[in-house]
């Protein structure tokens, strides 16, 4: 594990971890069955998707809707799942 300091925020790097893939497909499974309707792409952005690749043990989901509104108005549901805005 390595710790990184960037702007006074510590950030931990681990090693390379199989299950991320299994992580992100049941987090993407879980998005569809709120967001379906709005037949959205869901991708694994960040680091987390490279196979073999240290990263930050979080893995980043972005969920794009061709109507970024109404995918707004959803954010409460977001968040009471725990998710949080990169838009913040």
């Amino acid at each position: 594990m390595l710790s990184i300091v960037v702007n006074r925020r510590k950030i931990k790097v681990v090693e390379y971890q199989e299950n991320w893939g299994s992580k992100f497909t049941a987090e993407a499974e879980l998005l569809i069955s709120i967001t379906g309707f709005l037949k959205p792409s869901i991708q694994a952005i960040g680091d987390t998707p490279v196979p073999e690749l240290a990263a930050k043990p979080i893995v980043d989901i972005q969920v794009e809707a061709e109507d970024v509104n109404i995918l707004g108005d959803h954010s409460d549901k977001f968040e009471d799942m725990g998710y949080h805005s990169g838009a913040r």
